[in-house]
Formats: C-alpha cells, sequence, structure tokens
C-alpha cells in the first residue's frame, strides 16, 4: 500500500495544488537513491486527448543565464547511460518539435562535446533500424519554409538524403 494516497473524485478540481514563497531552496525534492529497476516518478495518462503529461513553463523576465531542465548523469563510470528517450510509436505524428518565437541569432540545437580529447568531436547520429534492403533510405534531413502566398504553404526547399546501395555484410558501399 502506499504510504500517501490522494484520491481526487472531482474531475473539475485540481488534486494537489502547491503555493510556495521558496526564494532559496527547493519547492520539491525526492531522495530515491536505493531505487535500482523501478521508476522514481511514474505517469500514466492513457484518456489523454489535446492535454499533455507534462507542461512546465517560465515567464520570468530575468535575463540572468539558466537552464529550465536540467538532466545530468553524474557518474563518469555509467557508460550505458542515455540522458532521454523520446519513443513514438505513432505513424505520421511527428517527433521532436524545437520551435521559437523570437528572431534567434542563436543556434535553435546545438551540440557540444566539452570533453578535453582532441579526437572525440560532437557526433549527430542517424540509425535506420529495420527494413534492410539494398538502396533502402537511411536519413534524410529537410530544410523548409514558407512560400508567399496569402496563407502560406509550407514547401520543402532542399533536401539531403543518404541512401544505402549494399547491405551486404561484406559491402562498404555507399552513396548519397
Amino acid at each position: 500500500a502506499a504510504a500517501l494516497l490522494l484520491d481526487n473524485d472531482d474531475t473539475d478540481q485540481i488534486a494537489l495544488n502547491i503555493e510556495a514563497a521558496n526564494i532559496d531552496a527547493d519547492v520539491i525534492n525526492i531522495t530515491a537513491d536505493a531505487v535500482t529497476t523501478a521508476h522514481v516518478i511514474d505517469v500514466s495518462a492513457d484518456a489523454l486527448t489535446t492535454g499533455s503529461i507534462l507542461n512546465l513553463a517560465s515567464d520570468s523576465s530575468s535575463t540572468g543565464t539558466r537552464a529550465l531542465v536540467n538532466i545530468t548523469n553524474d557518474h563518469t563510470s555509467a557508460t550505458g547511460t542515455s540522458l532521454m528517450l523520446l519513443k513514438n510509436d505513432a505513424a505520421g505524428a511527428g517527433g521532436v518539435v524545437i520551435e521559437t518565437t523570437a528572431a534567434e541569432t542563436k543556434p535553435m540545437l546545438e551540440l557540444i562535446n566539452s570533453s578535453d580529447n582532441a579526437d572525440k568531436p560532437p557526433i549527430l547520429a542517424f540509425h535506420k533500424i529495420d527494413g534492410a534492403a539494398d538502396d533502402y533510405h537511411i536519413g534524410r534531413i529537410d530544410f523548409k519554409g514558407d512560400d508567399d502566398a496569402g496563407t502560406p504553404n509550407t514547401k520543402t526547399y532542399a533536401s539531403i538524403l543518404a541512401r544505402a546501395s549494399d547491405i551486404t555484410s561484406s559491402g562498404n558501399a555507399q552513396s548519397g
């Protein structure tokens, strides 16, 4: 049985609301150092239609440098750890969308490797799993923009397509 159970049957009321005036301390702190194979936080939201599982928003006007989400793997020997896995089982729904509404002059996505090894650059990898056959497409980058119609249409202006021309284990042919 759970140590604490919140049972809210009122469908249009918040089940748990925390109003904190904290300035220098965390509002919620979870220490779960004994957990090995379970999830520290597990959320199920199987009835979602247009809602979302998580909404994180900051309306701070501070110009101080900060990350709104910080995920850190602090142990150098935890080499099997991925910082994040995003998986979508629905075809056609898209994947990760990064959007800015600002007149941005900096990269929207930047890969940084801060290792002091001269031979370890940042790596961006496209890995196609399943469906292997000669001449199959293993990755594509599309460059899109709106046209000048009254109601703009999104158009693909350029693409880079990587194709595997010979997938036999002894083959090493590549094509672009």
